[in-house]
């Protein structure tokens, strides 16, 4: 997507950079014990995201930007298999991390948008 193919296999874990700017604007709220520490991404119940999966979610959303060239999809990098909990932030914090499908979407997202003005600034 990104042009990142990795050859080593990755860990398989991530978390929506919104929810983590979230989480560290609530954890000034007094009602955070100090010092509160929590998984901040979640893996599904069969062993944690694939980043493969990537390519299923460019493919459905992105079909133009990869038809125009603006995104790659064909990532074969390999996962490692990695069991996070994220239940007792989300118990702590009162609100539930968003998925991996949402993560994609909402970087490759930005990333189009940036390429987009970037192109307008050298028109």
């Amino acid at each position: 997507m990104l042009d990142i193919d990795s050859q080593t296999p990755l860990p398989s874990f991530s978390a929506r950079k919104e929810d983590i700017a979230r989480l560290h604007v609530e954890a000034l709220n007094p009602r955070i014990p100090a010092g509160y520490q929590a998984t901040t991404s979640e893996t599904s119940e069969t062993g944690g995201l694939r980043w493969r999966e990537t390519n299923e979610v460019v493919m459905r959303k992105f079909t133009d930007a990869v038809q125009s060239g603006s995104l790659t999809n064909g990532d074969s990098s390999t996962s490692i298999a990695a069991h996070l909990d994220a239940s007792e932030a989300q118990k702590t914090f009162g609100w539930k991390l968003q998925g991996y499908e949402s993560q994609v979407l909402s970087v490759l997202s930005q990333h189009l948008e940036l390429l987009e003005s970037e192109k307008r600034q050298h028109v």
